[in-house]
């Protein structure tokens, strides 16, 4: 997009909860026309959580505290700030405490096994190169990310009252847009919970739901898993570009809109 100038305020390793508070502390007093809230889906996870793993310079991944909301008398507070700067030992933590622990996978054995066979040629050839995998958790209906199925669930709570926190208090057109993980481009997983409970959320505060997944969906299978890094789940350069070609019109639209007289 022409004569458009960007402020990119991500941080790795976060979710929407610490993407808030980056906003608070660095962005919210920027002269701007739009602010853009974009949602990794399975980022969920870690608004969810109070604990999370890092890897450090040995490439040890080692667990430490993170700020998170809570939800205490139907109010959004936040909580565990400041966190510790020094490691975690989990076993010192209550079992209480460790389902806060934010999981990099939801099946972490049966997904360290897979790794392991997808070494092997003759199974990465008959089982991944093959599509037998993803037809298999198709027909199973798979969904990688659960928390969206339920309207009660604790981290969409709390996603939710960010949600409408964020863009009820802010003064400019907010768009939110949310991010695909490669099981609902490659037709394993339907969206529609997800879509759902986020396009309520957003128009309910006020916002504006950008969704690049029916652009995205317009590309042919075998392009489409171009676009993301093989079992790393994140977008590759291809990605990057047709997610951004297909919420340019859609922004360009807000932002024609938010200037007209």
């Amino acid at each position: 997009m022409p004569n458009l100038e960007v402020f990119n305020f991500g941080l790795p390793g976060t979710g929407l909860d610490q993407h808030y508070l980056v906003y608070q502390e660095y962005a919210q007093n920027i002269d701007h026309d739009l602010l853009i809230i974009a949602v990794y889906i399975e980022n969920i996870w870690r608004v969810g959580s109070r604990y999370r793993y890092f890897a450090n310079d040995a490439g040890e991944y080692v667990l430490y505290e993170k700020p998170y909301f809570a939800i205490i008398d139907g109010t959004l507070r936040l909580r565990g700030v400041p966190p510790s700067k020094l490691p975690i030992n989990p076993e010192d933590l209550s079992e209480d405490e460790k389902r806060w622990i934010c999981q990099r996978e939801r099946f972490p054995r049966l997904k360290k096994l897979f790794v392991r066979l997808r070494r092997n040629r003759l199974f990465n050839n008959l089982v991944v190169k093959s599509g037998v995998k993803d037809r298999a958790l198709a027909m199973l209906g798979y969904q990688p990310v659960t928390e969206y199925g339920n309207a009660k669930n604790a981290a969409w709570l709390i996603m939710q009252a960010l949600i409408a926190k964020w863009i009820t208090g802010h003064r400019k057109p907010v768009a939110l847009i949310p991010i695909p993980v490669h099981h609902y481009l490659y037709e394993i997983s339907s969206p529609h919970f997800y879509q759902m409970r986020l396009r309520s959320a957003t128009e309910a505060a006020g916002g504006i739901f950008v969704d690049p997944l029916p652009e995205l969906m317009q590309h042919a299978l075998e392009e489409r898993r171009k676009f993301y890094f093989p079992g790393d789940g994140h977008l590759t350069k291809a990605g990057h570009e047709a997610l951004a070609r297909a919420i340019a019109p859609k922004i360009s639209a807000i932002l024609a809109n938010s200037k007209s007289p």
